[in-house]
């Protein structure tokens, strides 16, 4: 779902706060707002570090040649 809506954002990009308001009906009901936040992160640091994703600034964008990297 992240990368579906980063996909979506197309060349404008995203920042962490708009996927979040996107999935928070999806995150762990029993965590705070800020453990959701930190869960959502790392999520995207693992999408970032398969190649999937970038950070410029603070928007993450879609990479649309990914190369994974082992």
């Amino acid at each position: 779902m992240t990368l579906q809506f980063i996909q979506n954002a197309g060349e404008d990009g995203t920042m962490r706060d708009g996927i979040y308001e996107y999935l928070k009906v999806a995150m762990p009901s029993n965590k705070t707002k800020e453990q959701n936040l930190r869960l959502l992160g790392n999520i995207l640091k693992e999408l970032k570090e398969e190649g999937a994703v970038s950070l410029k600034g603070l928007s993450w964008y879609e990479v649309k040649n990914p190369t994974k990297k082992d």
